[in-house]
């Protein structure tokens, strides 16, 4: 069984103008697609790559994979488990609990108004796990100092910014 099952999957935006405008323009709604009947399988111990153009909609369907997205059509499976359609929200939450996107851009990632100790915690104290001295540990072992965790992400230079995401 494949860990991720991606079956015929699409994502279509609605980038029409607000509705007074068009209906004053005369003009239709206006729709993007931006992923179109796209499938393939990631099996378990495996490493898949997915590539394309800047774009083509590599990072829609890698929304769609991890449930920020829904899909307009197709299915995401993982784990055997449709998080778009799974009526048991437990059986989705396990699921997710073990999915994370990461993101090209580090800094895109860090929300500017949070200090680097919540952003840290944040995934496991959503969850309820114990986050005491968590941030600091963790800084400790990518090689900044405890006192870090009391600092904005903008306060930090490009590298360190890479070793907290």
């Amino acid at each position: 069984m494949a860990l991720v099952k991606v079956d015929n999957l699409s994502r279509v935006f609605d980038v029409s103008k607000p509705w007074l405008n068009r209906v004053l323009e005369r003009r239709e709604k206006e729709y993007l697609t931006a992923v179109s009947e796209v499938s393939f399988d990631v099996a378990e111990r495996s490493t898949y790559a997915l590539v394309g153009e800047s774009g083509s909609g590599k990072s829609t369907i890698g929304k769609m994979l991890v449930g920020l997205l829904s899909p307009s059509d197709g299915h995401v499976e993982i784990e055997g488990i449709d998080l778009a359609n799974e009526p048991d929200a437990a059986k989705v939450d396990a699921v997710r609990a073990d999915i994370q996107m990461i993101f090209q851009d580090p800094y895109a990632s860090l929300n500017p108004r949070w200090r680097v100790k919540d952003i840290i915690v944040e995934p496991v104290a959503s969850r309820g796990g114990k986050t005491e001295g968590m941030a600091e540990k963790l800084l400790e072992q990518v090689g900044l100092s405890v006192k870090d965790a009391g600092k904005f992400p903008h306060e930090f230079s490009g590298g360190q910014r890479q070793r907290i995401c």
